[in-house]
């Protein structure tokens, strides 16, 4: 929480800060012990009453997570009381017993040093660990904050419980470990949180410092990406251009352009062959204004289809009835303008593996302006009285000129 970011002090002020605080620190003779005591802080702080003129708890850093600072001896003594009855300890390897009354004898000159920096309110919400509890606005965590918060116990749990009562869930830690993430996870109830690191031991740094980016990116967190990019140079360069190629790209038949009876394919009389997917368009013998193309769809002629499949059977793609009305639509009325709308599916259209599935488009005219489209199928391949027909797709085409 000393972090210049705040706004507390300056880099050089918070520097000449820790600094001085490790100085007086280290010169203090190593005669104390830290250790972690997996209870709750109210059972541990019972347990210590025999020993509170030589023993302080130094952090509260979870439900079940206290850790406990002081002279070597009376430290082991308390250790050996609390595992006889099953409470569960461990070590922390430590120069000196921090947050402990071992801490006394520096804390006058250190405060003098504190004296010396110029601090300010924080620019950011900051919570202090003396605490637990968010800095009122226009609080300075001033020289005697800094004496407290050198002597005192640190309320990490509490700090934690104040971040997710303010509506924070996503939480990073500044450092080279994860081990603040794993303290926090227990703070707060099971599946609370996103917890991520700056770094990791035995991790590429930017590797993990990429993925914790990503990961706020994406959740939604306004990230400065100026400042990300500033030390990379940077410089723009000219592109290629590339015409585009107008060119009909539909795959020619296995057959050199024969239809699936063997019988070549109809020509138009300008010369232009038949659309691939529409067959022949019919002469009726009584006209009632409707417009009837008889095809045979089969894998062999139109072998795209084949990467086309749901369960390993071939289905008739949805482009393939659109393409079937706009091709119907030009060849009964022209090259348009026409505008394809309130298109249905009303059920896929499998192909056999063997053989043909013949198909009839309809186009019926709705007086000038508005043409209906429909796709049907009949098993078999060829047309017969009464032959059961399935409806496939459905459509309208608008003859328009504002186009």
């Amino acid at each position: 929480m000393w972090l210049p970011g705040a706004g507390v002090f300056s880099l050089e002020d918070g520097l000449k800060l820790v600094a001085e605080r490790a100085r007086l620190m280290e010169a203090l003779p190593e005669r104390g012990a830290m250790a972690v005591v997996f209870a709750d802080y109210t059972q541990v702080a019972s347990k210590l009453v025999p020993f509170q003129e030589q023993i302080a708890v130094a952090a509260i850093n979870g439900p079940e997570n206290t850790v406990i600072s002081g002279t070597r001896e009376a430290l082991h003594a308390a250790l050996e009381r609390l595992e006889a009855e099953g409470v569960t300890t461990h070590p922390v390897t430590v120069s000196h017993a921090f947050h402990s009354q071992l801490m006394d004898p520096m804390l006058p000159e250190f405060e003098q040093t504190a004296h010396q920096v110029h601090f300010e309110a924080p620019r950011i919400p900051l919570i202090s660990n003396l605490t637990g509890k968010m800095l009122q606005p226009g609080e300075i965590p001033n020289a005697d904050y800094w004496r407290r918060q050198t002597r005192e116990a640190v309320q990490f749990a509490a700090g934690m419980r104040t971040l997710a009562e303010q509506g924070y869930d996503v939480f990073v830690e500044i450092g080279p470990t994860n081990t603040l993430l794993n303290m926090g996870k227990y703070c707060l109830p099971p599946g609370v949180g996103t917890w991520l690191p700056s770094l990791l031991k035995g991790q590429e740094d930017w590797q993990v410092l990429l993925n914790t980016l990503a990961s706020l990116y994406v959740r939604g967190v306004n990230l400065d990406w100026v400042e990300f990019d500033r030390s990379y140079a940077r410089r723009r360069i000219s592109l290629p251009t590339y015409p585009f190629e107008r060119e009909r790209c539909w795959l020619p038949t296995s057959q050199a352009g024969a239809s699936s009876n063997g019988k070549a394919p109809r020509q138009t009389s300008d010369s232009v062959q038949q659309h691939p997917l529409l067959g022949p368009h019919l002469e009726l013998a009584q006209p009632v204004g409707n417009h009837v193309w008889n095809s045979e769809l089969n894998r062999r002629d139109l072998p795209y289809l084949n990467d086309h499949r749901i369960q390993g059977t071939v289905v008739v793609p949805v482009s393939v009835y659109i393409e079937m009305a706009q091709a119907a639509t030009v060849e009964a009325f022209g090259t348009g303008p026409f505008v394809l709308k309130e298109i249905e599916f009303k059920k896929a259209l499998f192909l056999p593996e063997k053989g043909s599935q013949m198909v009839q488009v309809i186009l019926s005219p709705h007086g000038d302006e508005e043409t209906s489209f429909s796709v049907y199928s009949s098993p078999g391949e060829v047309v017969q009285p009464q032959k059961s027909w399935i409806l496939h797709a459905i459509g309208k085409i608008h003859h328009t000129s504002d186009m």
